[in-house]
């Protein structure tokens, strides 16, 4: 804190500036949030955009930070409004020093109903709590000139959809899912040559793991079933273009490290992924055969990911091939096994079991034990968290033979319980008595005691 205090005044006296609104950041606990409150007037052609900071400080004592967002403002063509104002830089982007706890900015000359983007290039470490309609959050996905905020508000989008069609699936109704979605990723394919990294971010839909922090309580069933009906929906009705995109970005003869190849390689392993959501057999032929004639293990993973998640012959003959092709390579054999435990199939579970059995595995050695069982209590949020508490009893199970192996190993695998307070009651009931199981053993290590006590709250 003294040195921080010794920077700022050199700081201070050499720039001439005031820097006493930098001192908060090093002094006060917590992100700040910046709420922001956005209108536009038709009539008078003007949008009004409202700051307010709000500290996260505990003792109530925080003054106003200085706090720098770069703002720029999206016409109904997705052209950047703002680019011939005043003080703007090339991208059309305004950056305003917000140092009050609260301030207004105006702009006039809006011809066409404004969207604001708001904090580009991430130009402040602040929480922004900003409301979009679909609409909105539609219209910066597709054309917003910063690569972040069109990002962030496609996964807003998604997650605000998928959660919508979970609670439909939950009460036993459907879902259309929107065209803005159908919208966002062919504007997103369009641009593929540019960016084809960011193209690939951009069509990839947010994890259930990142899901389940929307929804309260979590059911993991129905966010699994939403997006998996969200991902069928896009490949139904965006198959041509899958397919072309794969065709510009499949490079089979040479292998190349180089940002813009390893970005078509993502581009194109995630394009198959939706496309064997139509569970055609050519398309599981087409997946089995890149994984035989893949010259990189980025291609052959993806593949044999694709294939793992649904219960066609190709699957079996590609998880064979692979394993016959890299048994004696241990490294490579712990992709084989996350691949098999992070699957989907409703089957997973058992396999698993007997794959703790397979002669390449070895409960004795920490890799193996992450690379299985540890990737399917902390990654396969559907199956792990399953009504019928299989997988917390299995998570159980194998905490207690390992606490007699290896205490710290054990210990890391009972984080999967972290959450356990956040489901709905019936698997509170299941994942509490896989817990207690695992504290009643005898002689458990202080390393996992220590773990389970704290997550069941004694």
């Amino acid at each position: 804190a003294v040195r921080i205090e010794e920077f700022l005044s050199a700081m201070e006296d050499a720039s001439k500036i005031d820097l006493s609104q930098m001192r908060p950041w090093y002094d006060e606990a917590g992100t700040p949030t910046v709420n922001v409150q956005k209108h536009y007037d038709r009539e008078k052609k003007r949008l009004s955009i409202s700051f307010t900071q709000q500290s996260n400080n505990p003792d109530k004592t925080n003054q106003p930070r200085m706090v720098p967002i770069k703002i720029g403002v999206l016409d109904e063509k997705g052209e950047d409004a703002l680019i011939t104002a005043d003080n703007t830089d090339e991208s059309g982007s305004l950056l305003i020093k917000f140092t009050e706890e609260s301030k207004t900015i105006e702009f006039d000359n809006m011809h066409s109903v404004p969207t604001p983007s708001i904090l580009r290039n991430f130009s402040a470490p602040i929480t922004l709590n900003i409301s979009y309609s679909d609409k909105e959050l539609a219209h910066l996905a597709k054309f917003d000139k910063d690569s972040f905020n069109r990002w962030e508000a496609f996964q807003r989008l998604a997650v605000r959809h998928i959660i919508e069609a979970a609670t439909n699936f939950q009460k036993g109704s459907n879902y259309a899912f929107p065209n803005d979605i159908l919208e966002v990723f062919e504007k997103a394919l369009d641009l593929q040559t540019e960016d084809p990294a960011m193209t690939s971010e951009m069509i990839t839909l947010p994890p259930l793991s990142y899901l389940c922090q929307f929804m309260d309580p979590i059911e993991p069933d129905a966010l699994s079933i939403s997006r998996i009906k969200l991902r069928n929906f896009l490949a139904a009705n965006l198959e041509s273009r899958f397919i072309e995109t794969i065709r510009l970005n499949d490079d089979l003869e040479y292998f190349s490290n180089a940002p813009v190849a390893v970005g078509r390689r993502s581009l194109k392993n995630n394009c198959l992924s939706y496309l064997l959501e139509l569970e055609k057999i050519e398309n599981f032929d087409d997946c089995l055969n890149r994984l035989k004639k893949a010259n990189n293990m980025t291609d052959a993973i993806a593949a044999l990911n694709g294939l793992s998640n649904f219960d066609y012959p190709q699957r079996k003959e590609g998880l064979t091939w692979f394993r016959n092709k890299w048994k004696r390579e241990e490294l490579v054999m712990d992709k084989w096994f996350t691949v098999q435990a992070l699957s989907r199939l409703d089957h997973t579970l058992d396999s698993l079991r007997d794959l703790t059995k397979d002669e390449y595995f070895s409960i004795k050695n920490p890799n193996k034990v992450r690379a299985l069982i540890g990737a399917f209590c902390h990654g396969n949020m559907a199956l792990f968290h399953q009504k019928t508490g299989e997988g917390y009893a299995f998570c159980a199970e194998n905490i207690k033979v390992l606490d007699d192996i290896n205490p710290q190993i054990a210990a890391r695998l009972s984080r999967a319980f972290d959450q356990w307070r956040k489901f709905d009651s019936d698997r509170q009931v299941l994942a509490q008595k896989a817990l207690e199981s695992v504290l009643n053993k005898n002689g458990l290590s202080k390393d996992t005691y220590e773990v389970i006590n704290k997550t069941l709250g004694n």
